[in-house]
């Protein structure tokens, strides 16, 4: 009923929300984000205004569809229908000045991204915030901004972190990947899986296997030994850091973001990447249009200042620019 022979009669949209709660979270985000019903963000205004259930989910589905407004988003915060922390950070990334001093309040996990985006010496806001040593920070979602910023002091990889593969993908730095392969050989294949996709992120058709055949077309002990072989024919070394198997820059990012073998998990923190370090904020979200997110991609892409920004990103970090 969110399809567009569906939408000549609201009934019809009401109907479709009201069985959103039925299915889960992201299949519902999905089904309204890439609706093209026409007078579905209307609707959607509505329902908050009215205050119902799903008024949180219904804001995403406005943000993600890129059709949030600056003044809807002050009037929900004035109303109290939505919260703060729900609204704020979206104001921030459309640079109003009273949510950015809110943002600064709440430097949190939930969101860094947003107070980073928000700095213009964000290297050394970031030191001066957590530090510069790595063991004296708890978080290791701190720890992987740190890396994201490429600051030289959070240079040190922890293969036992939760993020590491994360860390892995954002350096793209070759010479990691024989103790990632001799950690498969203590590992099963659920476990395994975020390291296969780490690795095809970083060196793309490079890697001698794909994430979708593990487990289908070869057993998790085929795919160890496979890059076993390639490793020891040091096949894997390459003297600069990759992105789905070309060096690491914006061209190779866009092209990792646009690559659907790309888990949404590691799109996400390469969205991240490209938006600080190209100082420009772009919206994205995984089940986004393909349409849209090309679109979105493109914009970015026709601005050589926000080119230039992301491959001059490590001299930037050395100074905390």
């Amino acid at each position: 009923m969110l399809q567009v022979e569906f939408s000549n009669e609201t009934s019809n949209l009401l109907s479709a929300l009201s069985l959103l709660d039925k299915v889960s979270v992201e299949m519902a985000l999905m089904l309204t984000i890439q609706s093209r019903v026409q007078g579905l963000d209307v609707l959607l205004a509505k329902m908050i205004d009215g205050d119902c259930p799903l008024k949180a989910q219904y804001l995403v589905s406005l943000n993600h569809r890129q059709t949030l407004g600056v003044a809807l988003c002050k009037h929900w915060l004035r109303k109290e229908r939505l919260s703060p922390d729900l609204l704020n950070p979206i104001l921030a990334m459309q640079q109003v000045e009273e949510a950015t001093e809110w943002l600064n309040t709440q430097v949190t996990d939930a969101f860094l991204f947003e107070c980073i985006m928000t700095k213009h010496d964000r290297g050394t806001w970031f030191r001066k915030q957590f530090g510069i040593e790595i063991s004296d920070i708890s978080s290791d979602e701190v720890v992987t901004f740190g890396k994201l910023l490429e600051l030289p002091e959070f240079e040190p990889w922890n293969l036992s972190s939760k993020n590491a593969h994360i860390d892995f993908v954002l350096g793209g730095n070759t010479n990691l990947v024989p103790s990632i392969v001799e950690q498969l050989l203590s590992i099963d294949e659920i476990e395994g899986e975020r390291w296969i996709q780490a690795l095809h992120a970083v060196y793309g058709p490079k890697l001698p296997i794909l994430p979708s055949e593990v487990g289908v077309d070869k057993e998790w002990e085929e795919v160890v030994d496979i890059l076993e072989e390639w490793v020891e024919d040091e096949r894997h070394i390459t003297p600069y850091p990759l992105r789905v198997g070309k060096a690491l820059s914006f061209e190779s990012t866009i092209s990792a973001m646009r690559n659907p073998d790309v888990s949404a998990l590691l799109r996400v923190w390469l969205w991240r990447h490209l938006c600080v370090h190209s100082r420009a904020f772009i919206p994205w979200a995984p089940m986004m249009s393909a349409h849209q997110q090309e679109w979105n991609f493109n914009k970015l892409a026709s601005t050589p200042s926000a080119i230039e920004r992301f491959n001059m990103r490590s001299q930037n970090a050395v100074v905390g620019y």
